[in-house]
């Protein structure tokens, strides 16, 4: 999230729907192919809840795509707190547990 902070382009083309780029959506419906199996994977690690889904990450982009901020730092800041309230919501009840 915080490369995202600082560079707004991947959550702008990942997010954006272009009218007329086939190819461009082409991709993105890989991406979030992929996305949906590395969440998979994750899920049967334990690593993450069962109900977490592609449409979960896609809203935490979204919500690291709406802090604005004056500055660059700024931005990260916000990014860093974001995620540190978002992480442990995706986090399976075992995982991190000795």
């Amino acid at each position: 999230m915080v490369m995202q902070a600082r560079d707004r382009g991947f959550s702008g083309a990942f997010l954006s729907e272009p009218l007329g780029a086939s190819s461009a959506s082409a991709e993105r419906g890989r991406s979030l192919d992929m996305m949906g199996r590395l969440l998979e994977r994750a899920r049967r690690a334990g690593s993450i809840r069962s109900d977490i889904s592609v449409d979960d990450v896609i809203l935490a982009l979204m919500a690291n795509d709406g802090i604005r901020s004056d500055t660059a730092e700024a931005r990260v800041a916000a990014s860093r707190r974001l995620s540190a309230h978002f992480h442990p919501g995706l986090q399976h009840e075992s995982a991190g547990q000795c």
